[in-house]
Parts: structure tokens; sequence; C-alpha cells
């Protein structure tokens, strides 16, 4: 197996650029191993095409970075007290000689980039953007099987939480915060985002309603019921690698108007997925799941992409949108997640785990447990 530097010493090669300049902590962990949060604090992974890596950090880092990163990798460190002057300058020293240094534009600051471009006296700073997210796209064993780890926590977690406490008269923050509970107790690092549980009209707000101007009001404090739509949209981090997933249910008997719904989100997920095949492209993927329910009539009702990649982040590439005509490639991993909102009345969202193979497209979430809609009363 082709170790990560070596791809991105090789795409360094074919691209012309002689040296990455990463501070993306995404970025810095794919490439090393390190994985960590610098916070506020300015940190760069410098790659050159040959030789040592270069690595500045702050030095309570010190015995963890050097229990990750190749032996002969070059620290420098500073102190909170210091500050990082002189170990940036030290650590970007005589890298002016390069006929072209690269970073990501996308992710690096501005502030960071003026003085990455006045340390290294380099007028003008290429982009690296396109080529770390196009090698990270692509998935090796090691990082599906972290991906697939993540999606069975998923699963047990989901279930768990509909057996023992999805109930009428539950609320919204104590299912999330019990979701929480159980994503730790499954195996799971944590989560990259605190899980959404929305239930009633508050379902067809995608990420859930924002209480922050009504004083006195307290997000998720919102009981479920029977006979609403509950959507249930969290994710999970396993060895820093991402899974994503959601569910929708109706406790108790659900109506006509909710199963026409759900059964359109469902046969829409269900083409997404089938187009998601080596040599189509990520808009095909969108599109896919997008005339289903446009011959629905829910064109409007379906206000975001139908996916996004998944790995070190919750968001990278492939973006499954219209928009991106970037072919699908043997190991990306995205979720396909279409939607239908309907304002004051309420959403249905399903959502899973894709993997593109050389035989086509494999779940790695459990697809049978959103069968069903309706849930038992208890």
């Amino acid at each position: 197996m082709i170790d990560h530097l070596t791809r991105v010493r090789d795409a360094m090669e074919r691209e012309g650029m002689d040296v990455l300049l990463v501070t993306s902590p995404a970025d810095i962990t794919w490439i090393s191993g390190f994985r960590f949060n610098p916070w506020e604090r300015f940190t760069v992974l410098v790659v050159p095409r040959e030789g040592n890596l270069r690595f500045l950090l702050p030095g309570f880092e010190q015995d963890a970075v050097a229990s990750a990163v190749p032996e002969e990798t070059e620290l420098f460190l500073y102190s909170d007290d210091s500050g990082d002057e002189e170990a940036v300058r030290a650590c970007l020293a005589g890298l002016n000689r390069h006929a072209r240094l690269a970073v990501r534009k996308d992710t690096v600051s501005l502030a960071d980039c003026e003085r990455i471009a006045a340390l290294t006296g380099t007028s003008s700073l290429a982009d690296c953007g396109s080529l770390l997210a196009g090698l990270r796209a692509v998935k090796d064993e090691d990082e599906i099987e972290q991906i697939r780890a993540a999606s069975e926590i998923a699963d047990r977690a989901a279930a768990s939480l509909i057996a023992e406490s999805v109930r009428p008269g539950a609320t919204e923050a104590e299912l999330g915060g019990e979701l929480s509970r159980l994503l730790r107790l499954e195996g799971a690092d944590g989560s990259a985002f605190e899980p959404n549980v929305t239930a009633g009209w508050r379902s067809a707000l995608p990420h859930g309603p924002d209480h922050s101007r009504q004083r006195g009001v307290h997000p998720g404090q919102d009981a479920i019921q029977a006979g609403e739509l509950l959507i249930l949209d969290f994710s999970v981090v396993c060895g820093g690698y991402c899974a994503d997933l959601s569910r929708t249910h109706v406790l108790g008997e659900s109506e006509e108007r909710q199963r026409e719904v759900f059964d359109t989100v469902m046969r829409a997920q269900r083409e997404a997925i089938d187009a998601s095949v080596a040599g189509k492209t990520a808009a095909d993927v969108d599109r896919a799941a997008r005339e289903v329910i446009k011959e629905s009539g829910h064109d409007d009702h379906f206000p975001h992409k139908t996916g996004h990649g998944l790995g070190l982040e919750l968001h990278e590439d492939p973006s499954v949108s219209v928009a991106n005509d970037q072919p699908l490639e043997p190991g990306m991993v995205f979720a396909v997640e279409p939607a239908i909102y309907l304002e004051g009345y309420g959403g249905a969202r399903v959502e899973d785990v894709v993997l593109v193979t050389e035989s086509g497209p494999e779940v790695l979430t459990d697809m049978r447990a959103q069968e069903r809609l309706e849930l038992p009363l208890r």
C-alpha cells in the first residue's frame, strides 16, 4: 500500500510543486498521521518534494507528535509564553530558494497566507487545494475500515435509541443527549456535530430551529408526539474518520401525506445509490435523486445537495451536487441524503454512507433499519 506522503509527493511531481505549506489540521493528519487540534495556535507541516518534513507546532505536543510522525521529521516547537515568531522563522528558513511554494487557499487564513509569503519572500503562492482534496477523496483500505466501523457504531446507537428511548413526551434534547451517550458506549471518539433530533414542524428545518434570538426559549425542550414526523440526524467519529446518518420515523400510525413524502425520499435515495458507480460523476448522483423528487412535485422542497464526501472531515470531496462533474472513483466514500421539507408540517430525510467500489456501490450503514416509517408506541 502506498503511504499518503508518497502519494502527495507523486502528485507534487505531476503538478510541478516544490514545497507544500500545510496548515489544515485534517490535511496534516492525513499526511503525517498525527491527530490534534491546534485551536488558535499557528501550525504548519512543510512538505518538500524531497527531504525531511518540517513541523511547526506548540511545544506541549512534543511527546505526542514524536510517536506519530516519521522519526526524521524536523520539529519546530514554541510555547504559549514565548510566542511562535522565532520558531516560525526557523521552520520557514531557506524555503525561498524553491521555485514553487503552495498553500491550500480554501483553508489557510489571509493573515497566515500573508505571514508565510512575507517570511519566505514569495510574491505568489500556488494553490494545492485541489491536489490535497483529490487525494483525500479516494480512501485506502485502512481509511475505509475506520469509516465502516463508524457506520456500524451509528447503526447500533440508532437502534438502541429507538428501542429504549424514543417515546411520546421525550424531548428532542433528551434524545440528542442519550444518542451522544450511546455513541460513546458503542466505541465512538465522539461526533462531528451535536446530534440533531427534530419532530413535527421542526423536522422541516434541515438543521433544526434557531432559538438563539428568543429570550427564555431553550433549544431542544420540545417534546415529540405520536403521529409526528421525527428525524434523527447525527454523525460518528471513529479513529478520526466520520460517518453520517439520518433516519425518519413516525411514532404510531402515520398519515397518507407523511407516507407519500417518506416513500418519495426513499425512492430518491435508491436511485442516487444506484448511480454511485465508478465512471459516473457526483452530479449524476445528485440528478438521480433530484429527478425522483421533481417528478413527485416536491422539487422546491429539496433545498440542499444530495450528499457530501466523508473522511477525516464530515464534509469533504466529493460534493454530491449537480454543480460537481468530478468523476467517481473506487475508494470514494460519501453520504447520500435526499430530503423533502414541508414548511410548517414536517420533513423526511434518509441518509446512508456509500462506498464506490470496482463492482458497484456498497452501503456501509444498515439501510434495512429505514425500511419502515412507523415505530410502535410504547
